[in-house]
């Protein structure tokens, strides 16, 4: 979510657009046999055809299982780019990519000549006021860090990103991301409003029950007549859900320390505020 709104920054500065090229930013970059470049919506919006991971990533994480991409280096990176074959033509197909989430960070981190944590602070979560929100702790942050836990119980080390940070090496808190959902329920009153917009408008559809805009899913809740934008994800000890009710002006944020997913925890919650908003919004 971080990412795209990071890119949605840079279409409203009129710096990049949606079909700008990742080739243009990252020169690996494969062009599909059908000659459909990928570009950097296609990435934001999970339609690239790029695989889950980067090729040959199991293969480079055997030896840290614990901490499965702390090796990633750059060089892989754009290495697994370049070996890469897209499973679809871009743009037609909605396959998640964390693999893509990565590279649109790097295109975007590039763009910009910032290393990725300085660019979602000063373009994302400083002008939101999220001071709880980074790729790096800082050291008053530690006291407070909880530590993560396995789907059975047991503590783990946190899983560090290398060169893949894009695609969710995000620490943060949960009344950081209740200001992220007040932001794009009232964009205007922030320092982002034409980029909070971008990224919740609906860019693919898969079925009835699935879009996807900018980083966000869209799907309606069942028997309520609402839509809800929401987002899910976890490490090796921890667990996220948020989502968002834009016509019940509300919306849900789950963190755990715990492998376990809290979608379901989350899905009731937010059933719950969608029921209490009425049938007809």
């Amino acid at each position: 979510m971080f990412t795209a709104l990071a890119l949605a920054d840079a279409v409203a500065r009129r710096e990049l657009t949606l079909d700008t090229r990742l080739a243009t930013l990252l020169p690996a970059a494969p062009v599909p046999g059908t000659g459909v470049p990928i570009t950097l919506g296609h990435l934001a919006t999970h339609t690239s055809g790029l695989p889950r991971l980067p090729p040959g990533l199991l293969r480079h994480a055997l030896g840290h299982r614990k901490d499965p991409y702390r090796d990633v280096t750059t060089d892989f990176l754009l290495g697994a780019l370049a070996a890469a074959r897209p499973r679809s033509e871009p743009g037609v197909r909605i396959r998640y990519s964390n693999f893509g989430a990565a590279l649109l960070g790097e295109a975007l981190s590039r763009h910009a000549e910032l290393p990725f944590g300085q660019l979602i602070a000063e373009r994302v979560t400083g002008p939101l006021a999220m001071p709880d929100t980074a790729v790096e702790p800082r050291a008053d942050h530690a006291a407070r860090k909880v530590t993560g836990h396995s789907r059975r119980g047991r503590g783990v080390p946190d899983w560090h990103l290398g060169a893949m940070p894009g695609a969710g090496a995000l620490y943060s808190t949960v009344p950081d991301l209740l200001t992220l959902l007040r932001a794009h329920l009232r964009p205007d009153g922030t320092a982002l409003p034409d980029a909070l917009r971008l990224v919740q408008q609906p860019q693919v559809r898969r079925n009835r029950w699935l879009q996807v805009g900018l980083g966000w899913f869209l799907s309606p809740v069942r028997s309520t007549g609402h839509t809800a934008l929401w987002h899910d994800g976890g490490t090796g000890g921890f667990a996220s859900y948020v989502a968002l009710l834009p016509a019940a002006d509300a919306g849900v944020v789950v963190l755990a320390d715990t492998a376990r997913s809290v979608d379901r925890v989350g899905v009731r919650l937010l059933s719950s505020l969608a029921g209490s908003a009425g049938a007809d919004p």
